[in-house]
């Protein structure tokens, strides 16, 4: 008997791989860049820590407001003044058509700034229709973590 590999039978050819090296390369870069443009919008603020509900995956046109320690605001790695931020507002409230229920509004206030700058933003966001925003705070130590947080 005879076991000799039959000559006829066509070979496999290696495929190239080239293509999937630039994609894997290509999603590297992009993972790379999205996660530094989110570590841009956040300030290093000290939250307060309270019980809320979790972040849901924004849908709508966002601002993330960040009032520092020493009260000033920051929005997107920018120190910008109160009438800067408000022009921003203004902006992305045209972006939306006007409305504001479809802004959706984050502000993340540091636990040591002094509420006269959350309610000097407050009172001139109301001035705009603008009623409804998110407050961020940091879940409280020893609390499940699906049992609140509202924000990073």
């Amino acid at each position: 008997m005879r076991f000799d590999q039959d000559k006829s039978r066509p070979r496999l050819l290696n495929g190239d791989m080239t293509s999937m090296v630039d994609l894997v390369f290509l999603l590297i870069i992009f993972f790379l860049t999205t996660s530094t443009f989110i570590e841009k919008t956040r300030a290093r603020v000290d939250l307060p820590e309270e019980e809320g509900e979790e972040l849901q995956e924004v849908t709508k046109s966002s601002v993330i407001i960040n009032i520092t320690r020493n009260g000033t605001y920051v929005v997107a790695g920018e120190y910008l003044s109160l009438d800067e931020i408000l022009s921003r507002v203004d902006a992305e409230l045209a972006s939306v058509g006007g409305e504001a229920d479809r802004l959706d509004l984050l502000i993340r206030a540091d636990r040591d700034a002094s509420l006269v700058h959350l309610n000097d933003l407050a009172e001139r966001l109301i001035e705009r229709n603008v009623r409804s925003w998110k407050l961020g705070t940091a879940v409280p130590r020893g609390s499940s973590p699906g049992g609140g947080g509202a924000a990073p």
